[in-house]
């Protein structure tokens, strides 16, 4: 028989995972405002988390600051390729612990791709492939992280075209937040 001072241990309470975060990539300008449009529509949108996770970066270097490893993460920018389709694309580690990217379709087939050629590249910030590569040197790459690209054409993409590629990633993220 326990005495009254005696107490049962307390069960260990499951830490919740942290909402999931969406960081687009852009700048108010042309296609490149693909990634901060997609921001700014599930901003507007009811999908039950904090507005701190949803944010909009103007260079990749800045998702630094909000990368988690425990925080699942989506990146949204714009990809300067051909394809009629909005790209959804899987990072994980390598046996190594380089950087794989597998492009999801939407009937859950995999694919391992290269890694895409978003954003372009300068000489005064990181490009986004350098700056996963360094979160992960410094064990901060969010543990699941899913790219979304926009396509846009070289030349100039049409509006309409642009716009349903980012109503289908506005769509797409916020079915994701609803699963998490």
């Amino acid at each position: 028989m326990k005495s009254a001072t005696e107490h049962e241990p307390a069960l260990a309470m499951p830490i919740p995972s942290p909402p999931p975060l969406v960081i687009g990539i852009g700048s108010p300008h042309g296609d490149d405002r693909a990634g901060w449009e997609v921001v700014e529509r599930l901003m507007a949108m009811d999908l039950g988390c904090s507005p701190v996770c949803l944010q909009k970066a103007a260079v990749p270097h800045e998702a630094l600051d909000w990368f988690d490893p425990r925080t699942p993460t989506h990146v949204v920018d714009a990809l300067a390729c051909q394809s009629d389709c909005l790209l959804r694309f899987e990072l994980t580690r390598g046996p190594q612990g380089q950087l794989q990217t597998l492009l999801t379709e939407q009937g859950e087939r995999r694919q391992s791709v290269e890694f895409p050629a978003l954003r372009s590249h300068s000489t005064h910030q990181f490009d986004l492939r350098s700056v996963l590569e360094l979160a992960a040197a410094l064990n901060a790459l969010p543990h699941r992280i899913v790219l979304w690209g926009i396509p846009i054409a070289i030349n100039c993409t049409p509006q309409d075209t642009l716009d349903r590629h980012i109503c289908h990633a506005v769509q797409r993220i916020a079915q994701e937040f609803s699963h998490a």
